[in-house]
């Protein structure tokens, strides 16, 4: 019996409602009617993996488009949420038709309080390609568009 279930499906939920309002990103919905210690019941998410390098897939999909919203990904559940997926590999994050993104499997997650998202730009060496050091450089980093491409 696994009963890490539950923590699963709850972490899942979690991220369904931080990337709610993003249709780049697609997190399968937990059914909880059917849900228990034994079993996690959810939408299956149909993509190519990350190694899934077939030529008829890969025309499909832009692969910098996709490097680029799944790196967003990352940043947004890292930095503005603090939660984060913490098995990222390539069989966890799928590439969808509309070159989307698909996670599964968030039995493992990690958070970061939110000092620890406060980027640390204080020295010099902190620049953006603007010129600009220290805090101004830092909130610049944070300026980027979800899903752009």
């Amino acid at each position: 019996m696994n009963s890490t279930w539950p923590r699963s499906a709850r972490n899942i939920d979690q991220f369904a409602r931080h990337f709610a309002d993003d249709p780049l990103v697609k997190i399968p919905k937990v059914y909880w009617e059917f849900t228990n210690d034994r079993v996690n019941v959810q939408d299956e998410i149909v993509g190519m993996g990350g190694r899934g390098t077939g030529q008829a897939a890969c025309q499909r999909t832009r692969s910098k488009l996709l490097a680029a919203r799944g790196a967003d990904t990352v940043l947004r559940m890292v930095l503005v949420h603090g939660y984060f997926h913490a098995d990222p590999h390539p069989g966890n994050v799928l590439f969808l038709p509309g070159n989307r993104i698909g996670m599964i499997d968030f039995g493992m997650v990690g958070m970061l309080t939110h000092p620890r998202r406060q980027p640390d730009c204080r020295s010099a060496a902190c620049a953006d390609a603007q010129g600009r050091t220290g805090p101004a450089a830092g909130a610049a980093r944070l300026e980027w568009r979800v899903g752009a491409g």
